[in-house]
């Protein structure tokens, strides 16, 4: 009987231990801000959610697990805000969360590389977007010229407002989400099982190659170059 209670006591042990190994506590809470001016583009390499408003005067404010803005570094170079970690701090609890809020008079590009996410009120000028990785980027409006999307990996686009054209490229299992984008023409590509959609009135080159697929709506005029079992779907 006594080896038995022995034996009985152990999973209790273990599944105590392995409670306390699992906490998920953040730790303390804490505020950070950073002078940074003079950027138009943002560019994220952090496990953060940036935010992004336009049209006011330049700020820089990260809130969250004061373990994570430790090992923030967020700096402008050479028109850029680059938010990232400081070398030698690449690990991070899953709890351990932050927000980069940035202001700023206007914005003409975005690019996230990781699985960090950012959201922007309103893009202008020639507007670039650019995923490498996991991450998500939305644009609440678009109001420019020409507008462009890279996505390279399993990281999703979310984008509205109207362009003069719209250059998009899909390389994995991503995504561009624009239907309600509307350009005059433009040209998109889809390699792997990745999806682009957009609204064009106008002249559109596509490109898929794999099992992806491609919508620019009823009034869109397309040329198309396909291999694979992907579908397009134009006026």
């Amino acid at each position: 009987m006594r080896f038995n209670a022995v034996l009985l006591a152990i999973p209790l042990v273990a599944c105590g231990s392995g409670s306390a190994i699992g906490s998920s506590d953040p730790g303390p809470q804490g505020e950070r801000s950073f002078a940074a001016s003079g950027f138009t583009r943002v560019a994220n390499s952090a496990p953060a959610d940036v935010r992004v408003t336009t049209g006011g005067g330049f700020s820089v404010k990260a809130t969250g697990a004061q373990k994570m803005l430790d090992r923030l570094e967020i700096a402008s170079e050479n028109g850029t805000l680059k938010i990232r970690f400081k070398k030698g701090a690449w690990e991070w609890g899953r709890s351990e969360k932050a927000t980069v809020e940035v202001s700023m008079p206007q914005i003409e590009g975005a690019s996230i590389a990781g699985a960090g996410g950012m959201t922007i009120d309103r893009g202008t000028g020639n507007f670039t977007g650019t995923i490498s990785g996991a991450g998500d980027l939305t644009v609440g409006q678009v109001e420019g010229s020409n507008v462009s999307f890279d996505v390279s990996g399993a990281g999703d686009v979310a984008a509205a407002g109207t362009a003069q054209t719209l250059n998009a490229s899909v390389s994995g299992a991503g995504s561009v989400r624009a239907k309600e984008l509307r350009v005059r023409a433009a040209e998109v590509s889809v390699a792997g099982a990745g999806s682009i959609e957009a609204t064009v009135d106008g002249d559109a080159r596509v490109s898929i190659a794999g099992i992806g697929s491609v919508d620019l709506g009823p009034r869109a005029k397309c040329n198309v170059s396909k291999s694979g079992l992907g579908s397009v779907t134009c006026g």
